[in-house]
C-alpha cells in the first residue's frame, strides 16, 4: 500500500487529497449525520478540487439546496440528505471518470513524465523511441490508476477491497512493464527505488543554478547512492516500529522526520560544500513544513467527521 501511495503521489499530487474527501462525503452520506448546508459546502470543495484534477472546468451543477432545506429549525429528513449527497457523488465521479477527462488527464501526466522521470533514458540506455514508449505506457497506466482510486472512493468499496484491486493492478501494470522493457526491467526497479532521492537531487540542483556554486553531474550520482541508501536504512527502521494508533503515528512522525533530515544531511556533507549543504537543509525544512501543513488538513478533516458521527448518534 505504500508503494503505491507513493507512485501516486507522484503521479498528481492532489489525488489524496481528493480521495480523501470522497471518502468523508461517503460516510456522512452513511452516517447521515450533516446538516444539509455542510453537506452541500463540502461537495462544492471536493467538486473543485476533482475539476482540478481531471482538468475540466469547475461547471458540473451541484445540487442546489432550496430555503426549505437550508431551515436551521427542522432537521433535514436523513433519507433525503442521503439522496442529494450520493447524487452530487455520483456526479462528480462521472465528470472525473469522462473519456474526455481520462483523456486530459492521460494527457497531462504524459507531459510531465519526462520532468519526473530525469535521466530515465540515460539509465536504462534506452533510445528516443524505447523511451517515448515507456513514457506512454507509464501515463496510461497512472492515469488507470487515478480513476480507479477514484471510482472505488465514491462507489461504497471498503479499505480492504481497494488495497486488493490496487494490488491486482499492480502486478498487471508491472506484467506490461516487463514485457516491454525484458532484460532492462531490473534496471527499472533500481531506478524506482532511487526516483524520490534522484528528485530530490535534481530539485537541489535546479536551486543552486548554474553559478559558481552549482552542483555538478559528477557530485550528483553519489549523493544520490548515498542518500537513497540511507534512506532505506531509515525506511526499514520506521517499519521495525510501527505506531499502535494514528495519535501515536501523528506524534512519531514530526520527531522521525526530524532525525532523518538531521541524517541525510550528515550524509550530504561528504559529497556538498558548505553553501549547498545550507541549501540542501532549506529544501528539507520546506519538505517538513508541508508535509506538517498537510497532516494537520487531514487531521482535521478526520476529527470533522468523528464529530459530525457522534453528533449523529446523540438523540435529538
Amino acid at each position: 500500500m505504500k508503494k503505491l501511495v507513493v507512485i501516486l503521489a507522484a503521479a498528481l499530487l492532489a489525488t489524496g487529497i481528493v480521495t480523501a474527501q470522497l471518502w468523508l462525503q461517503l460516510r456522512d452520506a452513511r452516517a447521515q449525520d450533516a446538516t444539509l448546508q455542510a453537506r452541500v459546502t463540502a461537495l462544492e470543495a471536493t467538486q473543485l478540487a476533482a475539476s482540478r484534477l481531471s482538468g475540466l472546468p469547475a461547471s458540473a451543477p451541484v445540487p442546489e439546496a432550496t430555503p426549505a432545506d437550508l431551515k436551521t429549525t427542522d432537521a433535514p429528513r436523513p433519507e433525503r440528505t442521503a439522496e442529494r449527497t450520493a447524487a452530487a457523488i455520483k456526479g462528480i465521479r462521472e465528470l472525473i471518470s469522462s473519456p474526455d477527462a481520462q483523456e486530459m488527464r492521460r494527457t497531462r501526466l504524459r507531459m510531465a513524465l519526462p520532468q519526473r522521470y530525469p535521466d530515465l533514458g540515460k539509465e536504462l540506455r534506452l533510445s528516443p523511441e524505447e523511451e517515448n514508449k515507456l513514457f506512454d505506457l507509464l501515463a496510461s497506466q497512472q492515469s488507470g490508476q487515478v480513476s480507479d482510486l477514484l471510482n472505488a472512493a465514491g462507489g461504497g468499496t471498503t479499505a480492504q477491497e481497494m488495497q486488493s484491486k490496487a494490488q491486482e493492478k499492480r502486478q498487471a501494470n508491472d506484467a506490461e512493464l516487463s514485457a516491454m522493457l525484458g532484460s532492462k526491467y531490473p534496471q527499472w526497479q533500481n531506478y524506482q527505488e532511487t526516483l524520490p532521492t534522484r528528485q530530490q537531487v535534481n530539485q537541489l540542483q535546479a536551486m543552486l543554478g548554474s553559478g559558481s556554486n552549482s552542483l555538478s553531474d559528477a557530485q550528483a550520482k553519489p549523493l544520490i547512492t548515498a542518500l537513497a541508501a540511507e534512506k532505506a536504512r531509515i525506511s526499514q527502521e520506521s517499519a521495525n516500529s510501527p505506531a499502535s494508533n494514528p495519535q501515536e503515528f501523528m506524534a512519531q512522525r514530526e520527531q522521525r522526520t526530524a532525525d532523518s533530515n538531521r541524517r541525510l544531511l550528515a550524509v550530504a556533507a561528504t559529497q556538498l560544500n558548505t553553501e549547498q549543504l545550507n541549501d540542501y537543509k532549506r529544501m528539507l525544512d520546506q519538505e517538513q513544513n508541508t508535509a506538517r501543513m498537510l497532516g494537520s488538513f487531514m487531521g482535521r478533516q478526520g476529527r470533522a467527521a468523528g464529530q459530525a458521527g457522534a453528533a449523529a448518534g446523540t438523540p435529538r
